[in-house]
């Protein structure tokens, strides 16, 4: 099961809300690339640790500086699902 992706801009920057998992990615990236650089995304917010909520945050981390927002009992999770 995929979840709800959000996506919020504002002034050319960007903050993705709960991104998804890894089937969700590439259509995901397509879509932001219209609003905005996705070099552009500050941060990653991941309300917890499901994978259909983060398991993309590996790829978000390769190809963007963003910073993943989660709460700190979910961060020990965040290994599994990242290199």
């Amino acid at each position: 099961m995929q979840a709800n992706q959000f996506l919020i801009v504002h002034n050319g920057e960007g903050m993705l809300l709960d991104p998804g998992g890894n089937l969700t990615y590439k259509n995901l990236l397509a879509e932001m690339a219209s609003y905005f650089l996705p070099a552009h995304l500050d941060y990653v917010f991941a309300s917890h640790e499901d994978p259909d909520i983060v398991a993309s945050a590996n790829g978000w981390l390769l190809i963007t500086d963003a910073k993943i927002l989660i709460a700190n009992e979910w961060t020990r999770f965040l290994p599994h699902f990242c290199s």
